[in-house]
């Protein structure tokens, strides 16, 4: 859902929790977003976080960039982290990325950090495979794309001076149990980029 100014976007979300009996978001993994949202809608009793695919993709790229010594390491070591994630194991992550040949590591260089994102997020990182061929949305870019063309709108219209009664538009992307479709044009299919099948079996 999407509209101009704070207050019309709320208003929408508030007639949207009204009337659906289970709350589906999809978010990065900013610990403050987090922390917001359980506080904010703690009174609403189903819901569910859920890691966006892209945004713990870029994670693991630029943290991968730092930890590993070279472009052809970082490429393999994230072609294999992405494979177990986008199955949803986080514990065979984890011991991944901690069997992980210290020669690989760039001096001064911990993958704690990287672990420590995984542990803080578990809770929201699903089986993205599964839900993938059952048409649920595994990113909120189709959100994050509306909110952008509110932004554009309201700069292209303020550019000339004239001012938007209620601001810069606002967007949230949720759901409510019901399966979208895998036609989407907008959310591409991120297991294309993995080297494996997207549910094959892994040690």
């Amino acid at each position: 859902m999407n509209g101009f100014g704070t207050v019309p976007v709320l208003r929408l979300l508030v007639a949207f929790l009204l009337s659906t009996h289970y709350l589906q978001l999809l978010i990065d993994g900013q610990r403050t977003l987090h922390a917001a949202i359980l506080e904010r809608l703690a009174w609403f009793g189903s819901k569910r976080i859920l890691l966006d695919w892209f945004h713990l993709k870029e994670k693991c790229a630029k943290e991968l960039s730092t930890l590993c010594r070279g472009s052809r390491i970082r490429n393999a070591v994230l072609s294999r982290l992405l494979t177990l994630l986008w199955c949803g194991r986080v514990d065979a992550a984890i011991a991944y990325l901690r069997a992980l040949d210290p020669e690989k590591i760039k001096p001064g260089q911990s993958v704690g950090t990287l672990i420590g994102y995984f542990e803080r997020n578990r809770d929201y990182i699903p089986c993205y495979a599964l839900r993938k061929p059952l048409g649920l949305r595994n990113s909120s870019n189709r959100g994050e794309k509306a909110n952008d063309l509110c932004v554009a709108k309201t700069t292209a219209k303020t550019s000339g001076h004239e001012l938007v009664e209620g601001g810069v538009g606002g967007s949230c992307e949720c759901g409510h149990g019901i399966a979208q479709p895998a036609t989407d044009t907008v959310e591409q299919d991120p297991s294309s980029e993995l080297p494996m099948g997207s549910l094959t079996p892994l040690l």
